[in-house]
């Protein structure tokens, strides 16, 4: 049964979709499943993957290969990942493009503040500290 009217299940129509996507959005569509660990560690289940994050090729040639993501390439859906590479015919070494959805992220790389409020944005925890300091001022009122 057909939950919402608005959204087509039809792969013609669905890839349609996938490949006129603006820029801002194609970012969010490149998105990854964390490792079992990594799912313990930050509290969430996927994230959208990002340059420096540290993965884990699951499909395809290079399975198993652990390293971190060089580049993103969201006009082709593709991303650099640091042992995943090619040696061309004139000896110069290349880059082999992997579709974010067949890797998974084993650490995120959380060096932008911004990233570090998506997760816990994402986690559903609101920040421990501040919660500590709005209930011990509020007891330093009442007890005065």
């Amino acid at each position: 049964m057909k939950l919402n009217t608005k959204i087509s299940s039809q792969p013609r129509k669905v890839r349609k979709k996938l490949y006129n996507l603006p820029h801002h959005k194609r970012l969010k569509v490149m998105v990854a499943p964390l490792t079992k660990e990594a799912r313990e560690k930050y509290g969430v289940k996927r994230m959208p993957i990002r340059k420096g994050d540290t993965v884990i090729i699951r499909k395809g040639r290079f399975k198993g290969v652990v390293g971190k993501v060089i580049e993103l390439i969201p006009e082709k859906f593709k991303i650099y990942v640091e042992g995943a590479t090619l040696r061309r015919a004139g000896g110069s070494i290349a880059y082999y493009p992997i579709y974010p959805w067949n890797v998974a992220i084993v650490e995120l790389d959380l060096s932008d503040p911004k990233r570090k409020e998506i997760l816990e944005r994402r986690r559903g925890v609101v920040k421990v500290e501040e919660a500590l300091s709005e209930t011990s001022g509020s007891s330093e009122v009442i007890s005065e």
